[in-house]
Protein backbone atom coordinates (compact mmCIF):
# COMPACT_ATOMS: atom_id res chain seq x y z
CA UNK A 1 0.00 0.00 0.00
CA UNK A 2 1.40 3.40 -0.95
CA UNK A 3 1.84 6.12 1.64
CA UNK A 4 -0.90 8.22 0.02
CA UNK A 5 -3.34 5.31 0.22
CA UNK A 6 -2.49 4.87 3.90
CA UNK A 7 -2.92 8.59 4.51
CA UNK A 8 -6.33 8.54 2.84
CA UNK A 9 -7.46 5.51 4.83
CA UNK A 10 -6.30 7.07 8.10
CA UNK A 11 -7.93 10.40 7.24
CA UNK A 12 -11.43 9.13 6.44
CA UNK A 13 -12.59 8.51 10.04
CA UNK A 14 -11.58 12.05 11.01
CA UNK A 15 -13.28 13.51 7.95
CA UNK A 16 -16.48 11.56 8.59
CA UNK A 17 -16.46 12.50 12.26
CA UNK A 18 -16.10 16.17 11.37
CA UNK A 19 -18.95 15.93 8.86
CA UNK A 20 -21.17 14.27 11.44
CA UNK A 21 -20.34 17.02 13.94
CA UNK A 22 -21.29 19.67 11.35
CA UNK A 23 -24.61 17.92 10.79
CA UNK A 24 -25.25 17.72 14.53
CA UNK A 25 -25.00 21.48 15.05
CA UNK A 26 -27.02 22.74 12.07
CA UNK A 27 -30.11 23.35 14.22
CA UNK A 28 -28.11 24.93 17.04
CA UNK A 29 -26.86 28.00 15.15
CA UNK A 30 -28.07 31.30 16.54
CA UNK A 31 -27.99 34.76 15.00
CA UNK A 32 -25.11 35.87 17.21
CA UNK A 33 -23.04 32.91 15.94
CA UNK A 34 -22.87 34.44 12.45
CA UNK A 35 -20.00 36.67 11.38
CA UNK A 36 -19.91 38.64 8.14
CA UNK A 37 -16.56 38.46 6.36
CA UNK A 38 -18.07 40.43 3.49
CA UNK A 39 -21.47 41.48 2.16
CA UNK A 40 -22.54 37.94 1.24
CA UNK A 41 -19.67 36.08 2.85
CA UNK A 42 -20.74 34.47 6.12
CA UNK A 43 -18.80 32.39 8.62
CA UNK A 44 -19.67 30.80 11.94
CA UNK A 45 -18.00 28.92 14.74
CA UNK A 46 -18.95 25.75 12.83
CA UNK A 47 -16.67 26.68 9.92
CA UNK A 48 -13.81 27.58 12.23
CA UNK A 49 -14.11 24.63 14.61
CA UNK A 50 -14.48 22.10 11.79
CA UNK A 51 -11.41 23.51 10.10
CA UNK A 52 -9.44 23.42 13.36
CA UNK A 53 -10.48 19.80 14.03
CA UNK A 54 -9.34 18.76 10.57
CA UNK A 55 -6.07 20.63 10.73
CA UNK A 56 -5.24 19.15 14.12
CA UNK A 57 -6.04 15.58 13.12
CA UNK A 58 -4.58 15.70 9.63
CA UNK A 59 -1.31 17.17 10.89
CA UNK A 60 -0.89 14.05 13.05
CA UNK A 61 -1.61 11.74 10.11
CA UNK A 62 0.60 13.54 7.59
CA UNK A 63 2.87 16.03 9.42
CA UNK A 64 4.88 16.87 6.29
CA UNK A 65 1.86 18.47 4.59
CA UNK A 66 0.95 22.13 4.88
CA UNK A 67 -2.57 23.57 4.81
CA UNK A 68 -4.52 25.83 2.51
CA UNK A 69 -7.68 26.44 4.50
CA UNK A 70 -10.51 28.86 3.82
CA UNK A 71 -10.90 30.39 7.26
CA UNK A 72 -7.23 30.58 8.16
CA UNK A 73 -5.84 31.16 4.68
CA UNK A 74 -2.56 32.91 4.33
CA UNK A 75 -1.08 34.31 1.17
CA UNK A 76 -1.46 31.69 -1.57
CA UNK A 77 1.49 33.22 -3.41
CA UNK A 78 3.71 31.49 -0.85
CA UNK A 79 2.51 28.02 -1.82
CA UNK A 80 5.45 26.05 -3.11
CA UNK A 81 6.47 22.49 -3.73
CA UNK A 82 5.31 19.82 -1.36
CA UNK A 83 2.08 18.37 -0.10
CA UNK A 84 -0.93 20.44 0.95
CA UNK A 85 -4.30 19.72 2.47
CA UNK A 86 -6.93 22.00 0.93
CA UNK A 87 -9.63 22.47 3.53
CA UNK A 88 -13.11 23.96 3.27
CA UNK A 89 -15.15 21.69 5.54
CA UNK A 90 -18.39 23.61 5.17
CA UNK A 91 -18.85 24.74 1.58
CA UNK A 92 -22.16 26.55 1.41
CA UNK A 93 -22.14 28.32 4.77
CA UNK A 94 -24.97 30.69 3.84
CA UNK A 95 -27.28 27.78 3.02
CA UNK A 96 -26.13 25.95 6.15
CA UNK A 97 -26.83 28.94 8.37
CA UNK A 98 -30.31 29.28 6.88
CA UNK A 99 -30.80 25.52 7.34
CA UNK A 100 -31.28 25.01 3.62
CA UNK A 101 -30.00 21.49 2.91
CA UNK A 102 -28.05 22.64 -0.13
CA UNK A 103 -24.52 22.30 1.13
CA UNK A 104 -22.32 19.33 0.30
CA UNK A 105 -21.63 16.47 2.67
CA UNK A 106 -19.07 14.34 0.86
CA UNK A 107 -18.21 12.64 4.14
CA UNK A 108 -21.52 10.87 4.64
Amino acid sequence: MSDLTRILQESMPLIRETGQWIRSVVTKIELNDIIYKGKNDLVSYVDREAEAKLKEGLSLIFPEAEFIAEETANNYVEVGDGYYWVIDPLDGTTNFLHQLPIYPFPWA
